[in-house]
């Protein structure tokens, strides 16, 4: 069993929200498939 993209953005931006920062998801494509592209800015 693979995890869905959708699940792991959203786990993602959940941690990166929990730590004090902000994210914010862009564009959205398939829920169940598709690249994920993480733009970091210090």
């Amino acid at each position: 069993m693979r995890i869905t993209s959708e699940l792991w953005v959203k786990a993602f931006l959940r941690r990166v929200m929990a730590d004090g920062h902000f994210a914010t998801v862009v564009r959205h494509g398939d829920n169940t498939a598709g690249a994920i592209f993480i733009k970091v800015i210090r």
